[in-house]
C-alpha cells in the first residue's frame, strides 16, 4: 500500500458523526490492527529501510527516565492504557483539531514519534503515583515534566503534546478527560541561539571545554612525536608509548 493509498484509507475510515474513537463499528484503526491491539501497525512498504521499527506503535514498551529503564503501561494500567489508544486515534484521525496543523491526516512516522512521546509521558504520569489523566493537577504534571525532561528543548516537547492532550479533552475525544484547572507551566529561557543556522550556534561552555582539553591533547602529541623523530627511531617508539599512556 503506497502512502498516497494509506492515507486514502484513513480519510475513508474518517467517519465524520461519530466524535470519539475508535470511530468505526469495526474497531478497525489502521490497515493492520484494531483499536485494543497491543501493537498499531502501519504499512512497513511507506517506511525507508533504517526506519522500518517506527511502522509499528508497541503500547506495551519501556521508557527510561534519567538513564533507568521504567517498565511501561501494563493491563493493571487500564485507565492510562485506553487513554494512550485514543491519543493514537485522535492524531490518525483527528489532527486537524490541533493549531497550526494544516494536514489532515498525518504521515504514519509523525504519528509514531507523537504517540512514542504520550506514551512515555503516560507511564511518567503513572510513575509519579497517579493513575487516570482526570486526576492531573497543575502541580502533578509539573512533576512528571521534570522526570521526562532532559533539557529545555524536551521540556517544550512534552508540553506541546499536553496542550494536544487539552485539545483533545476540549474536544471529547479522551474519556475520561483532562479536569479543568488554568494549565500554566514555567520553562526557562533558553541561553541558545536559535536564529542561527544548523551547525553555527555558539557553542556552551561545557563544549568549548571539551574541544579545549581534546585540543591540547592532540598538540602535545604532536610535539613528542616531532621531538622523536629528529631523535632516532627508539625515541619515536617511547614517545608513542607515552603518548598513550599520557592520552589514551
Amino acid at each position: 500500500m503506497e502512502v498516497a493509498e494509506e492515507t486514502l484509507w484513513f480519510a475513508n475510515r474518517k467517519v465524520q458523526t461519530v466524535i470519539r474513537p475508535p470511530y468505526t463499528i469495526d474497531f478497525q484503526v489502521t490497515a493492520k490492527s484494531k483499536y485494543g491491539d497491543p501493537v498499531i501497525e502501519f504499512d512497513r512498504s511507506n517506511f525507508a529501510p533504517g526506519s522500518k521499527h517506527q511502522s509499528e506503535i508497541k503500547l506495551f514498551a519501556n521508557a527510561v527516565f534519567r538513564g533507568r529503564k521504567t517498565k511501561g503501561l501494563t493491563p493493571n494500567d487500564a485507565a492510562l492504557l485506553e487513554t494512550l489508544r485514543q491519543i493514537i486515534v485522535c492524531y490518525i484521525y483527528r489532527f486537524e483539531i490541533f493549531p497550526g496543523r494544516k494536514v489532515k491526516v498525518p504521515k504514519g512516522l509523525t504519528v509514531f514519534r507523537l504517540a512514542t512521546n504520550a506514551r512515555r509521558f503516560l507511564i511518567a504520569i503513572r510513575e509519579t503515583g497517579v493513575n487516570c489523566i482526570s486526576r492531573l493537577t497543575p502541580e502533578a504534571v509539573d512533576k512528571v515534566l521534570q522526570l521526562v525532561e532532559s533539557s529545555n528543548e524536551s521540556r517544550l516537547l512534552y508540553i506541546d503534546l499536553f496542550q494536544d492532550m487539552i485539545h483533545m479533552s476540549s474536544h471529547g475525544l479522551l474519556e475520561p478527560s483532562l479536569p479543568s484547572f488554568e494549565w500554566e507551566f514555567s520553562v526557562t529561557k533558553s541561553t541558545k541561539d536559535t536564529t542561527a543556522p544548523r551547525g553555527k550556534q555558539a557553542l556552551s561552555e561545557d563544549q568549548l571545554q571539551v574541544l579545549l582539553v581534546a585540543s591540547i591533547a592532540n598538540i602535545n602529541r604532536a610535539r613528542l612525536l616531532l621531538v622523536a623523530r629528529f631523535r632516532g627511531s627508539n625515541h619515536i617508539k617511547r614517545a608513542r608509548r607515552a603518548c598513550r599512556t599520557m592520552y589514551g
